[in-house]
């Protein structure tokens, strides 16, 4: 039977209700089973209040059926980590369904696999929904794979990507569908039976139906665009399928994020291809006339001297209700493919959606990750291939982490581990990346999109803390960084982050010297010496001499080696070392890679308040100064310092975490004499504890 025509939608139940008919696995909505309770108090601890309340609706029985079947597949769905659903043995798929009592629209879903690492984690799965027909649920309706929804975490590359038989057990699916029901399909293992531990499914507002207009910026799906034609200007119109009270408006503009070098001084700043600038926003009602929607304007950098547009691709814009039947944007000039200005170019918009005032849900939309080059530009301008080279090795190594976390990332074609996959229209569907002495980064920048972007600042290349920015005379063509200066400053620091770090304004995580500046912008920027220090327990502007100063695990290292990896002890209560859902809780590892020689100061802690320190090493060995900014003791011979390896800010609306290894990078692919070799993937679990818990904050804030 084939469906084709203006008669789709007739055609589609027929052929629904024929599956119906000749299947065994079909219900109709009167055989769901009825709703089986769920444990009191769960329900309310899935919630997210606020003026926009969200919730799981997997553990809320007006919305979600409890299923029932082998395994007791309600637990999966209960609100409650400590249980699961684990999946016969002897199977070969495994299927796990969530129905619904009314459509909705499905925003994020978060997923709990396995008992760790190794035990329980799907290797291949895929997330289906069930299809409304005409605004209502049918048991028999058809069920059809989200857009980007197979996950597949097999990639031969191990050493790229990881150990294939290691998944993290924290994953998570941005979507946008309207959906009767979910459904978690289960296809590979790399051993043993699935493990569902919870499936946690949030309802989003849903956007206006359009009437009319370019539908590939109505179909909710970023891989689709509108691209001007012709010279301009360009004017993109829609129209509502009926006329509605309006008040918020999310747009998704530009083809893709791009660096253009900065003029006439080293460095790159943030830009975008086909982005639209001078952009209006106009409504029309019943009335028909135009008015402007002046909060859609484009937000604007106030640089001090310099005003211009911010290149900000993604915007949910929020204004007092009024009556729309039709939305323009008139776009009198883009950026260029280069993403500098042209008289020749045309503008991309990939998406614009429009929610009635009257709908209470918050619009969940694809959050943006953005992988940070904290580096000064002298240091990167020495990297081979320059600083986007650095830039975009940094954000290679982003990808190839977080496409094994979030279900989809690999759709975002422009910065995969794999240079042979070949940019498409998901180019910057997820990941962009920026330089830290970018001006551009600032609060306007992170503001002006919702919810505000992860930032991930990268580890450093070769250079040193000073308060002057340039050469360093000691070590030729070696660089000194002020990097607590601000990026407009002449010694184009990072400074213009203590804001964003001192409001929480931002998710930010940082990796080895990355963590370093988080610490440092948390003491203002300015007074490193008495934050920061080397692992030998000297100053940290002395150049470090020899290489034994550095505490390493490193994947390159030999088989030998892996006895003197440091021993991280941690706090194991903390979300981020949340490493297995049963058994007791381990509190040490020698599994991150780190190759470092400056770290924070433990005694730094005391003054900045806001910081708790999660994690440290001990460092004994004979280099170790007895006379140095720290204390140190003494034992077997040897003088023994405390380097702090992971902190976490408190207080504020979104999680700023800093780690000195590089959980970011490849795994180690052999463990330390005293480890389970669970410990493997000890460092992709770590990132994925700290997106979730970004995910958390982010549902929160877009409920606020």
């Amino acid at each position: 039977m084939l469906c084709v025509g203006h008669v789709r939608r007739a055609c589609q139940r027929a052929l629904a209700a024929w599956i119906a008919l000749h299947t065994a696995s079909a219900f109709g909505a009167e055989a769901w089973p009825l709703a089986v309770p769920r444990r009191e108090g769960v329900a309310a601890a899935e919630r997210f209040p606020g003026a926009r309340p969200v919730s799981n609706v997997a553990v809320d029985d007006s919305i979600s059926f409890a299923p029932e079947g082998a395994g007791e597949p309600l637990q999966a769905f209960d609100g409650d980590d400590t249980t699961a659903w684990r999946g016969e043995a002897t199977a070969r798929e495994w299927t796990l369904t969530l129905p619904f009592r009314r459509p909705v629209h499905v925003g994020w879903v978060r997923f709990l696999f396995g008992d760790d690492a190794a035990r329980g984690v799907p290797a291949e799965y895929r997330v289906e929904h069930q299809l409304p027909v005409d605004g209502v649920c049918h048991g028999w309706a058809l069920w059809a794979t989200m857009p980007h929804a197979r996950h597949l975490d097999r990639d031969g590359n191990q050493f790229a990507y990881g150990p294939s038989d290691l998944h993290a057990q924290r994953q998570v699916l941005f979507s946008d569908v309207e959906a009767c029901g979910v459904r978690l399909v289960i296809t590979a293992m790399s051993r043993g039976a699935p493990v569902v531990r919870e499936v946690r499914v949030y309802e989003g507002a849903s956007p206006l139906p359009v009437a009319r207009g370019d539908s590939k910026v109505g179909d909710e799906r970023y891989d689709t665009m509108w691209r001007g034609a012709g010279p301009g200007p360009w004017t993109l119109t829609l129209a509502l399928r009926e006329p509605a009270w309006v008040d918020r408006l999310r747009l998704v503009v530009g083809a893709d994020s791009v660096t253009v070098p900065r003029d006439g001084e080293p460095g790159r700043r943030l830009s975008a291809r086909a982005m639209p600038l001078d952009y209006r926003v106009e409504t029309r009602g019943d009335d028909g006339a135009w008015v402007p929607l002046d909060e859609a304007s484009p937000p604007l950098a106030r640089v001090p001297s310099v005003v211009r547009e911010l290149p900000v691709r993604r915007r949910l814009v929020r204004f007092a209700p009024r009556p729309v039947r039709e939305l323009r944007v008139v776009i009198p000039r883009a950026t260029g493919d280069d993403g500098r200005p042209s008289d020749t170019a045309t503008p991309v918009v990939r998406e614009v959606a429009l929610y009635a005032a009257d709908d209470r849900r918050p619009v969940l939309p694809e959050p943006l990750f953005i992988s940070v080059n904290a580096n000064p530009a002298l240091a990167a301008a020495a990297y081979r291939g320059g600083e986007a080279a650095a830039s975009g090795q940094f954000a290679r190594d982003v990808h190839h982490r977080l496409r094994r976390i979030v279900v989809g990332f690999s759709s975002d074609t422009r910065w995969p581990a794999d240079a042979a996959i070949p940019a498409d229209d998901g180019v910057g569907r997820f990941l962009q990346v920026v330089d830290g002495d970018d001006p551009t980064l600032d609060v306007e920048l992170l503001a002006a999109q919702a919810p505000p972007p992860f930032l991930l600042l990268s580890g450093s290349l070769d250079w040193e803390f000073d308060r002057v920015t340039g050469t360093y005379a000691p070590k030729k063509g070696h660089v000194r960084w002020n990097a607590g200066a601000d990026a407009a400053s002449g010694d184009r620091g990072m400074g213009q982050l203590v804001d964003v770090v001192h409001g929480r304004v931002a998710p930010m995580l940082g990796f080895c010297g990355g963590a370093q500046i988080l610490a440092l912008l948390e003491a203002g920027g300015g007074d490193f010496d008495s934050v920061l220090f080397r692992n030998d327990n000297s100053p940290i502007r002395e150049v470090i001499a020899r290489g034994g100063v550095f505490e390493r695990a490193w994947w390159s290292d030999p088989p030998e080696s892996d006895a003197d990896r440091p021993t991280f002890v941690f706090d194991p209560r903390d979300p981020l070392f949340r490493f297995s859902s049963d058994g007791p809780a381990r509190s040490t590892t020698r599994a991150f890679p780190s190759s470092h020689g400056d770290a924070v100061r433990w005694t730094a802690y005391s003054r900045l308040t806001r910081l708790r320190e999660l994690a440290h090493t001990t460092l004994c060995a004979p280099w170790v100064r007895a006379a140095g900014p720290e204390p140190t003791w003494e034992r077997g011979g040897d003088r023994c310092v405390h380097v702090s390896q992971a902190f976490r800010a408190t207080g504020g609306p979104f999680p700023v975490v800093g780690v000195q290894f590089h959980p970011e990078q490849r795994d180690l692919s052999r463990v330390a004499p005293d480890d389970p070799d669970v410990a493997r993937g000890d460092a992709l679990q770590l990132m994925a504890n700290a997106v979730d818990d970004v995910v958390v904050a982010w549902l929160a804030s877009l409920a606020r």
